[in-house]
């Protein structure tokens, strides 16, 4: 028998047409809750978003900064993930009633407000004075917005550039220091902002399958980044500190914040705010790094210790060439789009719909569950996330035979002897929402181990189709994966 973790299939297309062919959609009870009690893993992490309202709105959209505003705040407070914004309220187009109708929005989510600077100034190339003055006003703009100062200030500087020489480093920390900010730092930087300019391009554009594409290449980047992170935390203290994750207000994180979420579920995090996250101790630690690159305070901790760590991860390089013809088009003075601005803004509107965001969600968090409990073992949950008359396709199974109903499914994914599940995840690259059916491939990963042997990682892909019953819920239907190499 294959170790049974969560598989997948080999060519999602043809096993799709397989599935349309020989057995035909059934599903019509719900999805079961999230397992309970799950173990706590004693990782934390923190959200917090720069650029508020919106970052990435070369049309200058008010109505794109709402909908993406109401995109974010919603998912936040629907699922109790606390957040922190950074605001850059001297953005074009920004009448003040815009910018009070979003920040408002974040603070009535809880979220903690922050200072971004007015214009989001590089520091590296702004003398002193413009740059403090640029500060000042984000801070008043803010304050106007909100009808009222804030008692507690915080900062983060643009690009994380916070003192190329240190007469800048030090006059910024006195500045802070004097009208009582505290530094909002970052331990998990990664490259999202450039995904999110080929993402908002490509929707832009109407190339729905290059922007699945990229939606699928940031989730592997966020991962990579998490694990060079994790693995940085671990050198310098020796245990995973709460982590800082940079993201920004853009329309990448509106429309695929619940994979983000997903994936960190699944790598065994749960959400705290950030005041939370940097009262531990760790966060005591002085940043002394004076040069120019914006670096993981994680990063900057290490090179004070001399602790020796390898690049980064970057964007994937396909990536990085689509964002530079961006910026040649641009330079060109060539139309980023091939359809009208209106067509444009509808196409996001419609992405960003509470339906199919809703539908999103709701799958993302059912395949969270399913890793949950077959970690867990708990197959009671395991098997009310699929229908009575699920048919699973495992791929040892003679080609005429199909195993059928949630008992199967249980039995099929009961733990076996001397073997331990140590973590599981689902990362869909395709998920298509037609309706009351959805088709979700992608690839699963699982870290398990037998007895008191090393920690093994396997991973392959996965198609699943599922359909909302009744209540609203969704369930799985179909489920084909394919054997592991290796």
């Amino acid at each position: 028998m294959m170790p049974r973790h969560r598989p997948s299939v080999a060519s999602p297309l043809a096993a799709l047409g397989l599935l349309t062919l020989t057995l035909g959609l059934a599903l019509s009870l719900a999805l079961a809750p999230a397992a309970a009690g799950a173990p706590d893993s004693g990782l934390r992490v923190a959200l917090t978003f720069d650029d508020l309202p919106l970052t990435g709105n070369p049309e200058c959209d008010p109505d794109l900064a709402r909908r993406v505003t109401a995109a974010l705040t919603g998912y936040l407070e629907k699922h109790s993930i606390p957040a922190a914004g950074l605001v850059t309220p001297g953005q074009e187009c920004l009448t003040p009633d815009v910018l009070a109708e979003t920040y408002r929005r974040w603070r009535e989510v809880g979220a903690v407000l922050g200072n971004h600077t007015a214009t989001h100034p590089d520091y590296n190339h702004t003398a002193i004075a413009a740059y403090l003055a640029d500060l000042d006003r984000g801070q008043d703009m803010l304050d106007t917005a909100l009808g009222e100062p804030q008692g507690e200030r915080w900062f983060r500087p643009p690009m994380l550039h916070s003192g190329d020489t240190a007469a800048k480093k030090r006059a910024l920390a006195e500045h802070l220091e004097e009208r009582g900010y505290r530094v909002a730092p970052v331990t998990i930087d990664n490259q999202e902002w450039v995904y999110a300019a080929v993402y908002t391009d490509a929707r832009r554009r109407g190339d729905d399958a290059l922007a699945q594409r990229v939606a699928g290449a940031y989730l592997e980047h966020l991962e990579e980044a998490f694990a060079f992170y994790e693995d940085l935390s671990r050198a310098v203290f020796d245990r995973q500190i709460p982590q800082t994750l940079l993201l920004h207000a853009n329309l990448l994180n509106a429309e695929r914040l619940g994979e983000v979420v997903a994936m960190l579920e699944g790598r065994g995090y749960s959400f705290v705010g950030l005041p939370e996250a940097v009262a531990d101790p760790a966060y005591e630690r002085r940043d002394t790094y004076v040069g120019p690159r914006g670096l993981s305070w994680l990063q900057r901790w290490a090179m004070a210790d001399g602790v020796e760590f390898p690049p980064e991860p970057r964007e994937a390089q396909w990536v990085a060439e689509a964002r530079r013809e961006i910026g040649a088009r641009a330079e060109r003075g060539e139309e980023a789009t091939e359809t009208t601005e209106e067509t444009a803004a509808d196409t996001a509107a419609d992405a960003m719909s509470d339906t199919t965001i809703d539908a999103r969600s709701a799958i993302l968090a059912a395949s969270a569950a399913f890793s949950r409990a077959y970690v867990e073992g708990d197959m009671e949950t395991l098997a009310g996330l699929y229908t009575e008359d699920a048919a699973l396709l495992p791929p040892e199974l003679p080609a005429d035979e199909v195993l059928r109903g949630r008992e199967a499914a249980a039995n099929y994914f009961a733990p076996s002897p001397g073997r331990r599940n140590l973590a599981h995840t689902m990362r869909p690259d395709d998920l298509r929402i037609e309706g009351a059916v959805a088709i979700d491939t992608g690839v699963w990963t699982n870290l398990w181990q037998r007895e008191a042997g090393a920690p093994r990682r396997a991973e392959g892909r996965y198609l699943v189709v599922w359909r909302r019953g009744e209540d609203g819920r969704w369930r799985i239907a179909y489920d084909m994966w394919h054997r592991p190499q290796g």
